[in-house]
């Protein structure tokens, strides 16, 4: 029998590595703020929240600011492209409107952005013209 704490089992208080909000803007649309990983440990949690969400504002369009993100790895990216997926069966509501610099990165490595709704602002990683 070892005293080792479990390492599969978070700890009780510990963060959450995803937290998902949301507010409504004064446009009327649904800004949904993403901050922390997402990866396949956090991706349920993802589809959870906006299941929940998409179920609260079925008529509204759906804001992504994803520019709190500190890691999103291929899994991350694939429920990103499932969400968009989903929303296409729809009216297309949602659309990526910020991204941190590793979804940044992730989007431009992959030729994802578009398909994803999304386009970097100009000098979005501070490049120079």
């Amino acid at each position: 029998m070892s005293t080792e704490p479990d390492a599969e089992e978070p700890a009780a208080d510990a963060e959450p590595r995803l937290i998902v909000t949301e507010a409504v803007l004064v446009s009327g649309a649904v800004l949904i703020t993403v901050t922390g990983e997402l990866d396949i440990a956090t991706t349920p949690t993802l589809r959870r929240r906006m299941s929940e969400i998409r179920a609260a504002w079925p008529d509204r369009r759906l804001h992504l600011d994803m520019s709190g993100l500190l890691f999103c790895d291929i899994a991350g990216l694939r429920s990103l492209h499932a969400l968009d997926q989903a929303d296409a069966e729809g009216r297309r509501q949602l659309r990526i409107t910020a991204a941190g610099q590793c979804l940044d990165v992730l989007l431009e490595l992959s030729d994802a952005a578009a398909v994803l709704g999304y386009a970097p602002p100009p000098n979005h990683r501070g490049d120079s013209a």
